[in-house]
């Protein structure tokens, strides 16, 4: 008896759940609200019909009020149970009594934890009561509820025993729960505010930053959800390492609470030997925060290092005032000692990480070393798992050309930092795969068209194409029925179907010419295509592709027991054309001229105009109140027939605008069908400007 009596104290934990046992009640009416209740609604809109949102509401996706709850109950809960200690006389006057520390410090923590739990393990069995009684099996599972009630405690955990840990280290309430946030979005704020930083200042340095620093805050780990189909599920791995954080927090918080000084009551950082790194760290972060607010505005060295300083001084001043909670410092000019300091190790840090003393930006693999290559502008297809990548390159003359690709690049740095119009570049990454296991990582923003004479035969290749055009992977035995359909509606439904094999087997072989035989330029034109085309394939061959829905889930359906490949129609196929006019299926499978009454041209100067012209669209010429506005209408068919093989996608403006291309010459493009009703809307930019179009407007 003695040893329970001096683990916990009744007394504390019955005066906890009288004065707190409100925040539990609270907690459990907003989590029925936000699932069973939601549950219930959802059940009774019949314009509901999506089942997937049920399970969302156990995998924290779209579930922006649930979010808010487990972020702020746990923070206020801890800040209620451990208020006494920022307070002097009642700190003062409990710990007068004749109770160990240790003894009062578990009983608020074994209390706090039974409020946070408490509602989550009520909301759970009312979630599993209505999927039992209401047979909403096909809508969730039971295993979803029992994983919600998991993460949440376990999330609800990690934030509250943090607060308390904060709080052991800090004499304000207020203090204590801006810090709380402020350490939990630490570790992936201060490698953003790093990398970012670095990537600035180190050409090549590019930080693979976009998903894996996600997990390492409970915050923006919530908000992203759980969600196993986007890789987003909490692992073991994961648990474990939680749960370890949970029992080291525990242990570091009741060891301070044990020598901690009652006297540090209302003082901003409770332990003295803390109190420089806090100044400093607030000094560091600001510091970084003001310098890549400056890059990203003004992409300038002299902005940036200004930022540096205007951030760096606002945080000293910020941590000496909280400190010291007077301005009295400002007095004295050794106050600033601190700062001087601060300010010199940070310029010798910069000096050599701006003139690379360890010679980082230029150094290559030897490309004899090289196993393959992730050649990409993003680290998307190289973070989608193993099975899934994209642009992964080992054929040797592919690795060839983007090692002599990446030399130049480097060569190039005066050209590529901070040089030219910012909005014409894109990223360039690379990311080499050794023989001895290693990687070697970087990136770089650069103007793709100057290096054309590289990507060219990357983008050729064979390795490339069978990557990207699913139609390679085929075999026109297994392919059932092929279905052309005209990406432009014109009037009544039509397409084009083929159902004889031998007519498949041809239409497939000539599809993976045009593919083999197009060209860079081609493949990069972005003109619209004729046609999208649909390969069925048969019931028992779907176990040959299952490979490719896990591997292209962007170009592949899945109905049932069929598997649909889907490819284009480009308008650079010129065998395939071919082919569908000596067979017959051409008109059918691509909107004719004689589909179209007419079309409506009109030049777009800025993007200002073609937001406008967007907006309102393309109205025909003469219509009242448009008198002023230049217009060509085209209703010749020869003409409709160039603008049909030649106009892109309308967002084609936008990228446009946005790099700032040298061709002045941007025009919106509206055909119109029989009944005068709009179709669709296409655009024309520089050399793909039809002479006529080119001609009218110049008068």
């Amino acid at each position: 008896m003695k040893s329970k009596t001096s683990f916990l104290n009744k007394g504390f934990l019955v005066n906890d759940f009288r004065k707190y046992s409100w925040v539990a009640v609270a907690y459990t009416l907003a989590l029925i609200f936000v699932i069973p209740l939601n549950i219930l609604m959802m059940l009774g809109n019949e314009y509901i019909t999506d089942k997937n949102l049920f399970k969302n509401l156990f995998l924290f996706i779209n579930q922006e009020f649930q979010c808010i709850l487990v972020l702020t109950v746990p923070v206020g809960l801890a800040i209620l149970l451990f208020r006494y200690l920022h307070v002097r006389i009642p700190a003062d006057a409990l710990h007068s009594l004749p109770i160990k520390r240790s003894s009062i410090y578990r009983s608020h923590i074994l209390a706090g934890i039974v409020l946070l739990i408490s509602p989550v393990l009520i909301t759970g069995i009312i979630s599993i009561m209505l999927q039992l009684f209401l047979d909403l099996g096909t809508y969730y599972s039971i295993n979803d509820v029992f994983r919600w009630m998991g993460i949440t405690t376990l999330m609800n955990l990690t934030i509250f025993l943090t607060c308390v840990f904060v709080g052991m280290l800090v004499g304000m309430s207020t203090v204590q729960g801006v810090l709380t946030y402020i350490l939990l979005l630490f570790p992936v704020g201060i490698i953003v505010l790093v990398t970012q930083n670095l990537e600035f200042f180190v050409y090549g340095f590019m930080p693979n930053t976009d998903y894996q620093s996600v997990r390492l805050s409970p915050i923006t780990r919530i908000m992203e959800g759980f969600n196993p189909l986007s890789e987003r599920a909490m692992s073991s791995t994961e648990v474990l390492a939680y749960v370890t954080i949970c029992a080291v927090l525990f242990l570091l918080a009741n060891y301070l609470y044990k020598i901690r000084d009652l006297e540090t009551a209302t003082q901003s950082i409770a332990f003295k030997k803390l109190r420089n790194i806090f100044k400093y760290g607030v000094t560091f972060c600001t510091m970084l925060l003001g310098g890549l607010y400056f890059q990203q505005t003004q992409q300038n060295l002299a902005w940036t290092v200004f930022g540096y300083l205007a951030g760096s001084l606002i945080g000293y001043v910020v941590a000496e005032i909280l400190l010291q909670k007077s301005l009295g410092f400002f007095k004295e000019a050794k106050s600033f000692k601190g700062y001087a300091a601060f300010g010199a190790v940070v310029i010798i840090l910069l000096l050599s990480v701006r003139f690379d003393l360890i010679g980082y930006e230029k150094r290559l693999p030897e490309l004899g070393e090289v196993q393959q290559v992730y050649f990409s502008n993003s680290f998307y297809y190289h973070n989608i798992g193993e099975d899934n990548r994209k642009d992964i390159f080992s054929d040797q003359d592919n690795l060839q050309h983007i090692f002599q690709l990446h030399r130049s690049i480097i060569a190039d740095k005066k050209d590529n930092y901070l040089t030219g119009n910012q909005n014409k570049k894109r990223q360039a990454l690379f990311i080499y795969h050794l023989s001895d296991g290693s990687t070697m990582t970087r990136g770089y923003q650069i103007d793709y068209d100057k290096y054309t004479g590289f990507i060219k035969p990357i983008k050729e290749s064979k390795e490339y194409k069978e990557m990207y055009y699913d139609i390679l992977h085929v075999n026109p035995a297994d392919v059932e029925k092929i279905t052309l359909r005209p990406n432009m509606r014109t009037g009544g439904y039509k397409e084009a179907v083929i159902l004889d094999p031998a007519e498949i087997k041809e239409a497939i072989d000539i599809m993976k010419q045009d593919v083999m035989r197009a060209t860079y330029e081609q493949m990069t034109e972005e003109k619209e295509p004729w046609a999208s085309i649909s390969l069925l394939i048969t019931e028992n061959n779907v176990e040959k592709y299952l490979q490719l829905i896990e591997n292209l889930p962007q170009t592949i359906e899945r109905h049932e027991k069929d598997i649909q490949i889907h490819a284009s129609w480009h308008k650079y196929d010129y065998l395939l054309e071919s082919w569908l006019k000596e067979k017959g299926y051409y008109q059918k499978a691509r909107v004719l001229p004689e589909e179209i009454s007419y079309a409506v041209v009109e030049r777009v100067e800025n993007r200002e105009q073609w937001e406008e012209k967007r907006r309102r669209g393309l109205a025909p010429t003469g219509q009242p109140g448009n008198e002023s506005v230049k217009r060509l209408e085209i209703k010749d068919k020869k003409q409709i027939e160039t603008c049909l093989r030649e106009y892109l996608h309308q967002w084609v403006l936008d990228t446009a605008f946005t790099r700032n291309t040298a061709s002045d010459d941007k025009y919106i493009i509206s055909f119109y069908g029989k009944e005068q009703e709009h179709l669709e809307y296409g655009s024309f930019v520089g050399d793909n400007v039809p002479d006529f179009i080119r001609a009218y407007f110049a008068e």
